[in-house]
């Protein structure tokens, strides 16, 4: 079975029938259209909200922007007391 979308082999039964490179490309596409959960804040955010990161599947880095500042800017006891306060007030949107 071939790809749909280019001349590959498909050998395994996948669906949709899309060789690696193109199910990658249709896995970011789907997930990036709504955004996606910061595992810090555990708020959900337009794909904007994240830098890129080539080295993750879907290009973009696990924590938010807002979230990468602090931890970059924050020691480690204070930085877990503000995502502690940061997860309490997005309980809800989880």
């Amino acid at each position: 079975m071939k790809c749909l979308l280019c001349p590959i082999e498909v050998y395994e039964f996948r669906e949709p029938n899309l060789c690696d490179t193109h199910l990658k490309e249709d896995i970011r596409r789907r997930r990036n259209v709504h955004g996606k959960r910061c595992p810090s804040c555990y708020a959900h955010k337009p794909v904007i909200e994240y830098d890129r990161n080539a080295r993750q599947w879907d290009g973009l880095q696990s924590y938010c922007r807002a979230c990468n500042g602090l931890r970059r800017t924050l020691d480690l006891s204070t930085w877990h007391t503000v995502r502690d306060a940061l997860r309490k007030a997005n309980a809800d949107k989880v």
